[in-house]
Parts: structure tokens; sequence; C-alpha cells
């Protein structure tokens, strides 16, 4: 994942908090601690080509990612939904893309 995230970009990583990972069903971690290529499915899923700032995020908008399935964004007053996790930090610029931090694991529909 590293690798990818250093060659071409821009992308925009959408990150969890450490909680996040803490929070997540003790079978749900252990599948992934124990299963490389289900966690790696999980972690390109909060990867998206290209450089989005929170202003380009849409109410409804299905958002492709390097995992292959799409996420949808849904706004409501001010907070911004990507699946069902909170957006609670946006638009942190990195010298490859943007980051955005998320309050909870946002997980791929095969990895569910």
């Amino acid at each position: 994942m590293d690798n990818t995230l250093r060659g071409t970009g821009p992308f925009t990583l959408f990150a969890p908090i450490d909680k996040a990972f803490e929070r997540l069903p003790q079978e749900t971690k252990d599948t992934l601690w124990a299963n490389k290529s289900k966690l790696k499915q999980v972690l390109s899923y909060h990867v998206v080509k290209g450089k989005l700032t929170a202003d380009d995020l849409k109410d409804g908008q299905q958002i492709q990612t390097l995992e292959g399935h799409k996420f949808t964004v849904r706004r409501d007053g001010g907070t911004i939904y990507i699946d069902k996790a909170v957006l609670k930090v946006s638009n942190i610029p990195c010298s490859n893309g943007e980051l955005h931090v998320l309050e909870d694991v946002i997980m791929p529909p095969l990895a569910k």
C-alpha cells in the first residue's frame, strides 16, 4: 500500500483514526490480521485516484476506489459521510495528494 501511495498520483486517502480499528469486531480484526490480501483490500478501499477536497465531495456521489468498488458520499448539514463514516478532519495537503480523516473504518462490499 505504501508503494502505491508513493507512485504516480495524486491520490486521496480517507484514513480512519486509530480507535476506528480498535472498535472493529474482534472477529473482523482477527480475519484482517490473518489474511493480508483482505487487509490490503480494506485499506485500498480508503484510497481514491486523484486529489479530492471536501468541496469536491457531493451528496450522493459514488466514488471509485483503488480497491475497485465505489463508496457513497453523503452530506447532512455540515457533516460529510463516506459510506457511514463521519469525515472528522478534511483537506490535509500531502506531497502526493490529499488526506481526510474518518471516524470509522469503511469496508468494501466483499470484506463485510
